[in-house]
């Protein structure tokens, strides 16, 4: 089989390689700048691993790629990066390195670490920083808002309640931060209580601005409202800081309806959580105290007005009292006078109502007489007319009852004649019988059967029988 191509075994092209590589670039060195991504450290060996990558301007799809390796001089080039910037070496980090190319017959083409400029480092996560405060300033000026060189938000805007009690605290999963926020406030001094809802989710990784965002909006949507937030951080490199200036999650700072106060625990320039939240704190700890201080001066607040209360209540009491003293020595002054007063009208009103009370009595006597020889004639006729009435009245009722009673009799002797002439025994002298069986009069043949002991009845006696046969009428 003919080619145009030469065959060759794979030995000779790595060979070819390796020679053009050596001719090429034996001995020196480039500044490459890319991501750092899928990154492995072996401390014990003072060794890093890792790609370098580009991405395509506004897309995530990758542009370039390269392995990176990292022995004794390149680890402590990033040991010496870690030093200076306060970030940890890891995944998504924009570096500038120092780097030698090389090529290995099995292992590939590589960079080897030399050098880094972790001022290149620095100078990008600034960069996406700012570009992240420009973005969220720009698409949500209802609730975040640039004031000069400071930032202000809605949630900065939040009242808190007077007693901070019901608290959301967002943290990871067995932070130390957590720990220490928990002891400072179940051992503080004054014996106050909370109730404290956790709230996990992770600090570090691509997946952890989402995560962090959705607990801010749980917490904010809650039926039952929480007074105080708390996002902290139980220490750590200072890459983790990263999730800090995500946008999505300092969107949901800004608008949160629960007061927010941070403490993730940093040394260096505020994150957007610092700047966007409530209040900032540089640690758990600090959050903690900060609590119990405010719940302090609350008490410390009603403490003091309970006790200007006492006073002010105590000096309008001493001046009642005095007030109370000198009205009732005046009282005392004025009550013989008026009770004095008071007795001479009373006996006066009641002479005057003595002299009128027996003239008046004696009129109405004198009335009374005249009016009862006026209507005494009177009066005697009207009740001799309403005797008259009664005895018409009683002479009529005796006629009506005698009429009825006269009625009734002869319907009762109509009655009479009519029993008389019912009576069996008339029939019986008329030579009727009567048939009985057991005192009981058979009325019809058919109640009768052969055997039965029958009495048969007469005008003159009593004849006992049997029942022999009973034949039908033809």
């Amino acid at each position: 089989m003919s080619t145009e191509s030469p065959t060759l075994k794979l030995s000779e092209l790595t060979n070819a390689l390796d020679d053009f590589f050596q001719k090429r670039f034996s001995g020196r060195t480039f500044w490459v700048i890319g991501e750092v991504s899928g990154h492995k450290a072996y401390p014990n060996r003072s060794w890093h691993f890792f790609d370098l990558i580009e991405k395509e301007e506004g897309a995530d799809r990758l542009k370039a790629k390269m392995q990176v390796v990292a022995w004794s001089p390149g680890f402590a080039a990033i040991s010496r990066f870690e030093r200076e910037t306060g970030q940890r070496f890891t995944s998504g980090l924009e570096v500038m390195i120092k780097a030698e190319v090389s090529f290995h017959q099995q292992y590939g083409l590589k960079l080897t670490v030399i050098d880094m400029n972790a001022a290149f480092t620095m100078g990008q996560m600034e960069r996406k920083r700012r570009e992240t405060l420009e973005k969220l300033v720009k698409r949500y000026p209802d609730f975040i808002q640039k004031v000069g060189d400071t930032f202000h938000t809605q949630n900065q805007d939040l009242a808190l309640p007077r007693i901070i009690k019901r608290i959301a605290v967002i943290t990871s999963p067995g932070a130390a931060g957590y720990e220490d926020f928990m002891h400072s406030l179940e051992g503080n001094p004054y014996g106050y209580t909370f109730h404290v809802d956790l709230f996990f989710s992770r600090v570090q990784g691509l997946e952890a601005g989402i995560t962090l965002s959705r607990r801010m909006y749980e917490i904010s949507s809650n039926p039952d409202p929480y007074d105080l937030a708390v996002m902290i951080r139980g220490g750590g490199a200072q890459t983790d800081l990263f999730v800090f200036d995500d946008f999505g999650l300092n969107r949901e700072v800004a608008k949160s309806e629960v007061p927010l106060w941070a403490g993730i625990g940093h040394q260096r320039d505020q994150t957007i959580v610092d700047l966007f939240c409530h209040t900032s704190h540089k640690t758990p700890t600090k959050v903690a105290e900060a609590i119990l201080l405010h719940n302090r001066r609350s008490e410390e607040h009603v403490a003091g007005l309970r006790e200007a209360l006492m006073i002010s209540g105590k000096e309008i009491i001493d001046q009642n009292k005095s007030e109370l003293r000198q009205t009732s020595l005046s009282i005392s002054a004025l009550v013989p006078r008026i009770l004095h007063r008071q007795q001479r009208s009373i006996a006066e009103f009641f002479n005057v109502i003595q002299r009128y009370g027996v003239k008046n009595i004696s009129s109405r006597k004198t009335a009374l007489n005249v009016l009862f020889a006026s209507i005494k004639p009177t009066l005697r006729a009207r009740i001799l007319h309403e005797n008259r009435q009664v005895f018409e009245k009683q002479s009529k009722l005796i006629q009506l009852q005698e009429h009825q009673l006269d009625r009734e009799h002869m319907k009762l002797e109509q009655i009479q004649q009519i029993i008389r002439l019912s009576d069996p025994r008339k029939l019986l002298k008329k030579g009727y019988t009567l048939l009985s069986v057991d005192g009981k009069i058979v009325k019809d043949a058919s109640e009768l059967k052969a055997g039965d002991a029958i009495e048969i009845e007469t005008h003159a006696e009593k004849i006992a029988a049997e029942v022999k046969k009973i034949s039908p009428k033809n």
